[in-house]
């Protein structure tokens, strides 16, 4: 920044017109100094103003003009025998002066500013800025303490500690979360969460996603790279300012990376962007390419596609589609290829039960003027109040997911597409998973969906339901939610015209083509797992009795199973950052066969000839817990203590039926078999992994919905008994181990099946 003085007196003309009665002030080149004010200032509701000591008269122009009383000094060129701190008591009447021994021990004297209780409080290591900056910027934007440190934590910032009762620590920086500080503030009993990663840019993302529950405007970018982090120190202000953090990238080469992605998602819903650093670092093209993603209009919207959709008094679900120039009559087919509907206008109550059907539009002589796939996914049909949470229509090239919201719930959504592909080794697996696009509205145009594969869409929120960044009031960042709701649906990549679908009728993920199953003329195209249901007959006997061969005529469908399981990525995982206990991992990425696992449940339903459920069986497992001591810090050494097996008494699964409609619901929770040495969790019984889930049956197939805790991982296959699994939840990890026990990150999912 060429000028942190100047910037900083524009910020204090713009958000205080009209004075203000106290201000801060830090020295434009003491980082450390300006790190630990901008949370204090915040949340004083003060301007933080950064005074060049050799040429001090911009700011004492501002006080003068904000008519400010009283001024907060903050750092060690204050002085009161000093020339800049003489000329502030001259348009003053009041200073106080924060320092103290040395350039570290700012932090505590200005947290005596915050009220008891605080939420959160930050702990990071001076010594690192980027670190330095990033936790500056998310104290900031929560109005929090920042401590300061070198490694251990001293008698007066635990007696600090104490006073402020803070609900939660988060450590930032591998410096941070490896030092004695952390291992004495779990000793002392308070709730931590370390936040560490390769590298400052990797860092900084794990403390945005931490805040993103809290409305942070991610559709404003605040952007520097790690070796210019002092000259983005005094954004970490003007960023909590207007709702947002400073966000870190690899390199200002080129923009790319995780920040690209959410430019580009974000779109013409993009309000700005500034970066911060010397153009050596950050050249003018990283800029241009950032004002390009920001500005980029999004892709027109064609016809014949969905409007919205609703539910009536009467449970029944209408899908609204635009009209089609020169339709006089339109029609909706299941997937069989009957006619559900049809009517002169593209409105379609839908059939109970079915949610694919292929809608087409023909003029009046009954030629074929457009067809569209159809998708729809219920949030919960329990309840007579339901709405339709997601409804996506797809051609050869553009899908359009559309979903409903409450009018209070205008939270930003966040579009996610993966592609269900074959790995390897034959299996069926998710690949591809990218944010295409976030926005306000209630859809979404993707236009680069891959050609020939089927997708899945995850439509996610973040923030709180009121007062959120897309709403019209201003956004309250006091509220803390941490959950996200996930809606998955699949569409089909193109409307293929072969008649021949593959059929997933075989063992252990090795595909075949079955050239007998045939997609009706006026059927939608199938997803795979709706491949599945039509290809999972028995074939029918050609041998044996008269009676045997009459029986098989008609052939029941294979049972299908869920498979539920939790599991830790990781190889090992340390309950305490100061203790040596470590536990094992599943050392693992997603698979349905792959073992080992924490826990596992399969479902099996049993169906006859016509697809009624006639039984289901349940079973349940629970993993192998080792125990091991390590060397602190590391997973050196490490040396076998003891393993042990949880009961699996906390797994339980309950069924229902009414007309038709099958309902199972899985209750989940299964603690650690061994007692965690951290304060805590030695003294209660530790939490458990918890989820409960509820697989619903009726005429338009399986419908998931559920909620899990977010830590470890969670992952949902289905498929036909024999054969292979489905993904249809690829859950990783949402936040720390501990924090999800713990219930902090919530994860809710509807998935139509």
């Amino acid at each position: 920044m060429d000028n942190p003085s100047a910037y900083s007196v524009q910020i204090a003309k713009n958000k205080w017109p009209t004075g203000a009665s106290k201000v801060f002030i830090a020295d434009a080149h003491d980082t450390i100094a300006i790190a630990v004010a901008a949370p204090a200032a915040l949340n004083q509701n003060a301007p933080l103003l950064l005074v060049e000591p050799s040429a001090p008269a911009l700011v004492l122009e501002v006080i003068a003009q904000l008519r400010a009383r009283e001024a907060v000094l903050v750092g060690p060129g204050f002085s009161p025998k000093s020339g800049i701190r003489q000329q502030i008591n001259g348009v003053t009447a009041l200073q106080q002066w924060i320092s103290g021994p040395g350039p570290l021990e700012l932090d505590v004297p200005i947290s005596t500013m915050f009220s008891a209780p605080v939420d959160e409080l930050y702990i990071t290591d001076a010594g690192h800025t980027a670190d330095l900056v990033t936790a500056s910027s998310a104290s900031s934007f929560q109005k929090s303490p920042l401590f300061t440190i070198a490694d251990s934590l001293g008698s007066w910032e635990e007696s600090e500690l104490a006073r402020l009762k803070p609900k939660r620590i988060v450590f930032v920086g591998n410096a941070a979360a490896a030092s004695a500080a952390l291992s004495r503030v779990e000793a002392l009993g308070y709730p931590t969460m370390a936040v560490e990663g390769a590298s400052p840019v990797e860092r900084n993302l794990k403390v945005v996603n931490l805040l993103r529950g809290k409305n942070v405007d991610t559709r404003k970018f605040r952007i520097s790279v790690p070796e210019e982090a002092a000259a983005a120190a005094p954004a970490a202000y003007e960023a909590a300012l207007s709702g947002t953090l400073v966000r870190f990238t690899d390199s200002g080469a080129s923009f790319s990376g995780h920040l690209a992605d959410e430019a580009n998602a974000w779109g013409i819903e993009a309000l700005d962007g500034k970066i911060f650093g010397a153009s050596t670092a950050i050249p003018n093209t990283f800029l241009a390419s950032l004002e390009n993603a920001i500005t980029r209009q999004r892709a027109p919207k064609t016809s014949f596609q969905v409007v919205g959709s609703s539910t009536g008094t009467d449970a029944q679900h209408t899908l609204e589609m635009s009209p089609y120039p020169g339709a006089a009559r339109y029609r909706l087919f299941d997937l069989s290829g009957a006619l559900s509907t049809e009517s002169t206008t593209p409105i379609f109550k839908l059939p109970s039960g079915q949610t694919t059907f292929s809608a087409k539009a023909y003029n009046p002589i009954g030629a074929l003027l457009a067809q569209r796939d159809v998708r729809v996914v219920v949030a919960d049909e329990e309840k007579p109040t339901a709405t339709v949470s997601a409804v996506i229509t797809s051609d050869t090239e553009v899908s359009i997911v559309n979903w409903k919201q409450q009018a209070a719930d205008a939270r930003p959504r966040t579009v996610v597409r993966s592609e269900l592909v074959r790995d390897s080794d034959g299996r069926l697996a998710m690949k591809g998973r990218a944010q295409i696009g976030t926005t306000c509205s209630t859809e979404y145009i993707d236009r680069g969906r891959p050609v020939g594969t089927e997708v899945i869409y995850e439509i996610s929120q973040d923030g709180t339901p009121e007062r959120n960044i897309c709403s019209t009031s201003t956004p309250d960042h006091s509220q803390r939610e941490e959950s996200i709701t996930l809606s998955s649906a699949r569409v089909p990549a193109t409307n293929m015209l072969s008649l021949a679908q593959p059929s997933l009728s075989t063992t252990f993920g090795t595909a075949r083509t079955n050239q007998n199953v045939l997609r009706p003329p006026n059927a939608p195209t199938p997803t795979i797992a709706e491949q599945a249901l039509i290809s999972s007959r028995r074939p029918p006997a050609t041998a044996g009795t008269p009676q045997q061969i009459r029986a098989a005529a008609s052939p029941a469908p294979l049972p299908w199973t869920f498979r539920y399981q939790t599991f830790i990525p990781d190889l090992y995982i340390r309950p305490a950052n100061w203790d040596t206990q470590v536990f094992d991992g599943n050392n693992r990425g997603f698979g349905a066969w792959l073992s080992p696992y924490k826990t596992r449940t399969d479902v099996t339903y049993y169906f006859d000839q016509n697809w009624r459920v006639q039984s289901y069986s349940f079973r349940k497992f629970v993993g192998i817990t080792t125990e091991y001591h390590c060397s602190k810090n590391t997973f050196a050494d490490c040396r076998f203590v003891k393993q042990a097996q949880a009961s699996d008494s906390g797994i339980s699964m309950t069924a229902s039926a009414l007309r038709g409609i099958h309902v199972g619901f899985i209750n989940h929770e299964v603690a650690l078999p061994i007692k965690p040495h951290s304060f805590i969790w030695g003294l209660i019984s530790p939490p458990a992994i918890t989820y409960g889930v509820h697989y619903k049956y009726g005429p338009g197939g399986f419908t998931l919905s559920g909620v899990h805790d977010g830590a470890p991982a969670h992952e949902i296959w289905g498929g036909y008994v024999p054969g292979e699994y489905i993904p249809f939840m690829l859950h990783d990890r949402r936040c720390g181990f501990g924090n999800g026990l713990l219930g902090l990150c919530s994860v809710g999912f509807t998935i139509k099946v």
